[in-house]
């Protein structure tokens, strides 16, 4: 059952789309809803948003966060709508800059700015979501950016991913799990997901909603 107005992503370059033709994951959450609730007949639609910008990071979004968040949950008489907010950000976060000596954000600093994160958007709802970071595949994206001054290590994924879990579980936020569904086959360039890929994302993430109650 229907229980929310608003779906707000903040996330990085994959839950904007890059390299997928369909337009990424977010996009098929937005065909679905579209399809499943948002017919002629309904006296309240949802509205999905994607507010994602590549690159992104943990430390960078906290800037942007509440002055794009609130805007997106305004209805037409200013009144703060239902709503879900899905934080897909984190993997920028770990990779390794000036030739992979230094990680971008340690994983204390990474959980303080997700605590930052959580603390405002629980302001407005307590339907928060987070997606589980993807794995990458180490081979490609070193042959796909070979003068990419940043880089990352699997290794790193693996264990920033189970921290990173383990912080949310903690703090009673939702985690979506994704890092042990893809593979290799699902990549592009070893960073962004193909179709494919995309199309695991947001059957996790559309399960995670439903049985949340949200949709």
């Amino acid at each position: 059952m229907k229980t929310i107005s608003r779906i707000i992503v903040f996330g990085d370059s994959i839950a904007y789309g890059k390299w997928d033709p369909s337009g990424g994951w977010v996009q098929r959450l937005r065909e679905f809803v579209d399809v499943t609730y948002n017919l002629p007949t309904a006296q309240d639609i949802v509205q999905v948003h994607n507010v994602s910008i590549p690159g992104e990071t943990s430390l960078y979004l906290k800037t942007r966060f509440e002055s794009e968040l609130l805007p997106r949950l305004l209805g037409r008489n200013n009144e703060i709508k239902s709503s879900a907010i899905i934080l897909a950000i984190g993997l920028n976060d770990i990779c390794h800059k000036n030739a992979r000596h230094e990680r971008q954000l340690t994983q204390s600093e990474q959980q303080e700015n997700f605590l930052t994160l959580i603390s405002v958007a629980r302001k407005y709802t307590d339907n928060i979501f987070v997606l589980g970071f993807t794995p990458i595949d180490q081979e490609k994206t070193w042959k796909s950016f070979p003068l990419f001054e940043n880089q990352f290590l699997s290794e790193d994924v693996a264990i920033y991913e189970k921290k990173l879990a383990d912080f949310l579980l903690s703090q009673s936020v939702v985690c979506v799990p994704v890092y042990n569904l893809l593979d290799a086959s699902t990549f592009t360039d070893g960073i962004h997901p193909n179709g494919e890929g995309h199309d695991v994302i947001f059957e996790q993430v559309k399960s995670a909603l439903i049985n949340s109650n949200c949709i």
